[in-house]
């Protein structure tokens, strides 16, 4: 049997702008931010399976793990703001994390939660 490749379905090149794709930065430049990684899956689905709270004040604060580079960080309500995250919402998730065991938190009146992120295996840094 002879295979013939039907080339109908294909769009002539010349009608194919490849140019969008041509300028594809090899890094993000600094106005892209993300949320540093790796996040241990069982850690997320935990948070997640906590309350949308927790879930969604899970995502603020891995983001702000990255972004301070260190296990033990201060989270602010503008951060929360900035994530769609009430006040209320944020406290109700901080301790719904706490108690799940994912994270520790030192509250102080007047002052921003401190939080510390708790990986299984690897204890509080």
């Amino acid at each position: 049997m002879h295979y013939q490749e039907d080339e109908s379905w294909r769009l002539p090149e010349e009608k194919v702008d490849m140019s969008a794709f041509m300028d594809v930065p090899n890094k993000l430049d600094k106005h892209h931010k993300f949320i540093r990684g790796p996040i241990p899956l069982t850690w997320a689905m935990t948070a997640c399976h906590q309350s949308s709270a927790a879930c969604r004040i899970s995502f603020m604060i891995w983001y702000q793990k990255g972004v301070t580079r260190s296990e033990t960080f201060r989270v602010s309500h503008t951060l929360a703001k900035q994530f769609g995250i009430s006040r209320y919402a944020a406290y109700h998730g901080l301790v719904a994390l706490e108690q799940a065991g994912l994270i520790t938190v030192t509250r102080k009146p007047g002052k921003a939660a401190e939080v510390t992120v708790i990986i299984a295996g690897k204890g509080k840094e």
